[in-house]
């Protein structure tokens, strides 16, 4: 199921590899682009080299958390919406 006319390029930013199976082989099999990143700084560096369609970012990390690489990323990229950011916290048990 496509959303778009063209495949998104999605980064998902999580510390957890279980997220990145998940999410990332759901969203694979749609169609689209998926870009890892474990930490807040690798996520800083990829949202550095391009620009995402969507980012599905955890909150809670080591090092930099999410609401710091939504900071930090705004002043990268100004451009940066919160309709294309999606954050979360840990996962429901």
């Amino acid at each position: 199921m496509m959303i778009s006319d063209h495949p998104l390029h999605v980064l998902i930013v999580d510390d957890e590899d279980i997220v990145h199976t998940t999410l990332g082989s759901f969203i694979s099999a749609t169609g689209h682009h998926v870009y890892d990143a474990r930490d807040g700084n690798q996520g800083l560096a990829a949202i550095e080299t391009r620009s995402y369609d969507l980012a599905l970012v955890d909150v809670r990390m080591p090092g930099m958390d999410g609401i710091e690489l939504l900071a930090r990323a705004r002043q990268i990229r100004p451009e940066t919406s919160d309709n294309y950011i999606v954050m979360f916290d840990e996962w429901a048990s």
